[in-house]
């Protein structure tokens, strides 16, 4: 029975999560405009030295026991989008598990796009994701779309040394004392950050050689490097550090799917089953939140 769903309706599933979601667009004002992607491992429920689960495949995830440390994990992965305000999903992705989950940002978003005509990217919406969606070309994508990246960045191979010897990691610039300099203000006009030496002066001023010889002021574009300045809205701001606490909004949503959803602890062997099963606990968190907020009387005639 579940195999002969997976294989010819889950199509279904899909379309009715895309209803509930259009009605939620309706209910929630600003629905979709603020969006947290992420992935989740699923293990696979045959052992991986049987070979009968062809579909599956090794990952490194974080340890349960221990998030410092990574472990290999046989399955797949879950990758979804979801609206980071009410932990609601918009649109999920399955794939095997060795799938990174930076080239899953731009096929989300245009899968969301493509499914719901109320959703697109532009002025005012955000994306949010952790490090692991951190790059050049996903960060500008986002920007070049309108929207605000406040995606995490990985630190650099050198150790943590300062990006081209001048910028620290989260885009701030250091003077020539080699401190971090102040954020004064962003230009309205021309979207440029204005940074100075500290108030206290660094090594260069303690060293009687004079605060003009520190080159104590830099206005910044962020245009020149999205991924290390952040677009509209600054890398390391106190903005950007109240959105990207928004990212566990789509953790909180996997786990709700892993645990009471059985996602987790599952008995399917096949991508098409996995994709189904994730898929219905979409549909049964949607569904869920409509019967809170208000069911719309399209739904009530099948009642």
């Amino acid at each position: 029975m579940f195999q002969a769903l997976a294989n010819q309706h889950v199509a279904l599933v899909e379309q009715c999560c895309i209803e509930l979601n259009s009605h939620l667009a309706v209910l929630l004002p600003g629905y979709g405009g603020e969006t947290a992607l992420d992935s989740t491992t699923v293990p696979a429920y045959a052992n991986p030295n049987n070979g009968k689960d062809p579909d599956a495949s090794w990952t490194k995830k974080n340890s349960a026991r221990d998030p410092s440390k990574q472990e290999w994990a046989f399955g797949y992965k879950v990758h979804a989008i979801a609206d980071a305000n009410h932990e609601l999903p918009i649109s999920i992705i399955v794939t095997t598990a060795k799938q990174n989950d930076s080239p899953t940002l731009k096929p989300l978003i245009e899968r969301a796009e493509r499914e719901h005509d109320w959703f697109s990217l532009g002025p005012g919406s955000v994306v949010i994701g952790d490090r692991g969606y951190d790059s050049k070309t996903n960060n500008e994508y986002v920007h070049q779309r309108g929207a605000a990246p406040v995606i995490h960045k990985r630190k650099p191979p050198s150790g943590g040394k300062l990006h081209d010897g001048i910028y620290t990691t989260n885009g701030v610039p250091t003077c020539l004392g080699k401190q971090e300099m102040e954020f004064i203000k962003t230009d309205s006009q021309t979207g440029q950050h204005l940074y100075r030496c500290p108030a206290g002066g660094c090594s260069r001023l303690k060293q009687h050689l004079g605060y003009a010889a520190c080159n104590d002021e830099s206005w910044e574009d962020p245009a020149q490097d999205i991924r290390l300045f952040g677009g509209r809205i600054r890398r390391a701001s106190p903005e950007w550090k109240r959105k990207y606490r928004k990212r566990w909004s789509v953790e909180r949503l996997f786990s709700r799917w892993k645990y009471p959803g059985r996602l987790e602890q599952h008995c399917y062997m096949g991508l098409a089953k996995i994709r189904l099963h994730a898929t219905m606990q979409m549909l049964v968190t949607l569904a869920e939140a409509v019967a809170k907020i208000g069911l719309p009387a399209q739904l009530r005639l099948f009642l």
